[in-house]
């Protein structure tokens, strides 16, 4: 593989991993639990929890309200 692929591949997978914190940021927000995100996402729990350490380490997850109309 060449040095421009290596980079090239990197820059995805820090991508998809900015992505995946984005959306678990949003889930958080809304008052969902570790074991929903994880499911959610088809990922180990494990795994989730250590991202919203990470998440809440970066910024505090404010939960916003979630009101529905009839």
């Amino acid at each position: 593989m060449s040095a421009a692929q290596k980079l090239f591949n990197e820059g995805i997978e820090q991508g998809i991993e900015q992505n995946i914190e984005k959306g678990i940021r949003g889930m958080l927000k809304l008052g969902m639990n570790a074991s929903t995100i994880a499911a959610a996402f088809e990922m180990p729990q494990e795994q989730v929890e250590l991202l919203i350490k990470k998440i809440k380490r970066e910024a505090p997850v404010q939960r916003v309200a979630f009101y529905t109309t009839r």
